[in-house]
Formats: C-alpha cells, sequence, structure tokens
C-alpha cells in the first residue's frame, strides 16, 4: 500500500492493540501521508510508536464499534493536529489531563474620543463708554450749566414767589400746577410785588423774577416743559408784566442805577501795568473780555 492513500486515523481514537487499550496521541508523516502512530496504554500511560500495517484492522472502542467507511472518510479530510492541541485532550477512564484555561479573548479597545480643544477666551474688551451714571449724578451736571450768580439770582426770585402764595394762603408748592393755574397766580403776584422799602420793582426786576421761577420749574427735579416767558399759556401773565413797565415809565419811576464809569486815568493804568498785553494767552483774554465789555455791554 502507498502512502499516499493511507487514510489518517484521528488522535484521540481509542484502540485495542494486541489485548490492550491504547489512545493516540500522535503521529508521523512522510510525504504527506502518516507512516507511523504514536500510542499511549491507558493502564500504564506508556507510549510506543506502531506502524499503520500493524492495526490496520484494529477495533476502534471510542464512540465507534468499528472503524467504518464513514468514519474513514471522516478522518481523511483532517489534517494532523498540533502539540497545543494534543495538551488539550481529555484523557478517560478517570485519568485527568492538564487543564489549560482558555486565553481571555481581548476586545479591542475602543478610539479615545479626543479632547475637545477650548479656544481661549478671548480677552475683555475696553468698554468704550463710561459706566451709566445715577440720576442725581445727571441732575447735578444739569445744574453745572448755571453760574453761581444766577443760581442765588433764581432762589432770590422763587423766594419772593412762595412768599407771596404763603401770604395769600395758597400752597407754595407750585411746581406741579397747571398752568392755566400757574397763570393766574402769576399775574396776581407780578402786580403785588414790592420791594422792602415799599418801592415798585424796576422792570430788569420784574423781568428777572419770571425769568427765575421759569429755571426753577425747567431744572432738576422737576423738569416741565414750560417757559413762562414764551409760551402761550402764560401770555396774560407776561401782559401783566408788559403794562407795568409801561406805566413805570409813564410814572416816571422807571430810573436804571448805573454803576459809575472807569476813569480814563484807570483804563491808562490798566494797559500800562500789562494786564491786557497781547504775548501771553492769558493777558490777551483779559483785554478781549475789557473789549467786549467796554464796546458791547456784554
Amino acid at each position: 500500500m502507498e502512502y499516499s492513500r493511507t487514510i489518517p486515523l484521528q488522535i484521540g481514537l481509542k484502540v485495542d492493540h494486541r489485548g490492550q487499550l491504547y489512545k493516540i496521541v500522535d503521529h508521523h508523516r512522510q510525504k504527506h501521508s502518516v507512516v507511523q502512530y504514536v500510542f499511549q496504554s491507558l493502564s500504564s500511560e506508556q507510549t510506543k510508536r506502531v506502524f499503520r500495517h500493524e492495526i490496520c484492522d484494529a477495533s476502534v472502542t471510542s464512540m465507534f464499534n468499528r472503524l467504518t467507511e464513514e468514519t474513514i472518510f471522516q478522518f481523511e479530510h483532517e489534517s494532523s493536529q498540533s502539540d497545543d492541541e494534543l495538551s488539550s485532550i481529555t484523557f478517560t477512564q478517570g485519568v485527568p489531563g492538564p487543564v489549560v484555561e482558555p486565553e481571555p479573548v481581548l476586545e479591542p479597545e475602543q478610539a479615545l474620543e479626543p479632547e475637545p480643544v477650548l479656544e481661549p477666551e478671548p480677552p475683555l474688551k475696553k468698554p468704550r463708554f463710561k459706566e451709566m451714571p445715577s440720576r442725581e449724578h445727571i441732575d447735578m451736571l444739569t445744574q453745572a450749566r448755571v453760574e453761581e450768580t444766577i443760581k442765588q439770582q433764581t432762589d432770590w426770585g422763587v423766594r419772593l414767589f412762595r412768599g407771596w402764595l404763603t401770604e395769600n394762603q395758597y400752597n407754595d408748592k407750585f411746581e406741579e400746577l397747571e398752568s392755566s393755574i400757574l397763570n393766574d397766580r402769576l399775574s396776581f403776584s407780578t402786580q403785588a410785588c414790592k420791594q422792602k422799602k415799599g418801592t415798585d420793582y424796576s422792570k430788569s426786576a420784574l423781568v428777572g423774577i419770571r425769568a427765575a421761577i421759569s429755571r426753577h420749574l425747567t431744572s432738576p427735579p422737576f423738569n416741565r416743559n414750560v417757559n413762562l416767558m414764551t409760551d402761550n399759556a402764560f401770555m396774560t401773565s407776561n401782559h401783566v408784566i408788559t403794562g407795568m413797565n409801561k406805566t413805570l415809565k409813564r410814572a416816571g419811576k422807571d430810573v436804571t442805577v448805573h454803576k459809575k464809569p472807569v476813569a480814563e486815568g484807570d483804563v491808562q493804568r490798566l494797559y500800562s501795568s500789562g494786564v491786557f498785553n497781547t504775548d501771553s494767552p492769558v493777558t490777551l483774554q483779559n483785554k478781549v473780555y475789557w473789549d467786549l465789555m467796554l464796546n458791547f455791554d456784554r
């Protein structure tokens, strides 16, 4: 029989050879054919080599009663087993084989998600404007537009009007009065105003009192949108002022008291002292201011 046509027996089969029970544990090949088998005694665990022709008629005592054609066909398509397979053979009849723990199957590592790249926060933009001012600060700036002397004149005119309201048993809180009522009371108060000496106020004094009350109403905290000098709602009270001024003029009482003029020698002394010098900004400003006051009375 040619070795190339020899049908290999599967490792692990139990066979009866010469009256003893063996197990096939290995085989040796030559030119792709099995030449010898390695037997291991189930009783003494001794091994020996047996040629193929010595066991061709041996009876199989494992799961088959005899080696059939179907079994041989199954063996023909099975290759020899490696040493790792031999080490995993489980022996029968209470002889334990080496226990090999299965290697753990390592799952492929999950790809770590890249950490998000945090963009640096942009630097805080420097504010273009100042912080929001308070209402009190706005009112203070509104009052700052008026010179201190004008404030004193405003207080003087308001005190006169409050005094007349109190003396005639009116509420001196006139800032929230309706325009028609305010116009009526201004008409009577203008005609009744007089100096502490008992003389009438001059034309400029009457106009100054009306202007002072108007500034008071339009300034914080009242900020009323009225103008006592020009609004039609106060036309009657303004006509009273005009009539009083004409009456004073006809009676010869509208005499304006002027300050004494600057003496000519004093003017020459100002120029010669250098306070009107044009070589420095400060003295030049003094000269311009003097010329305006002298020539335009401004």
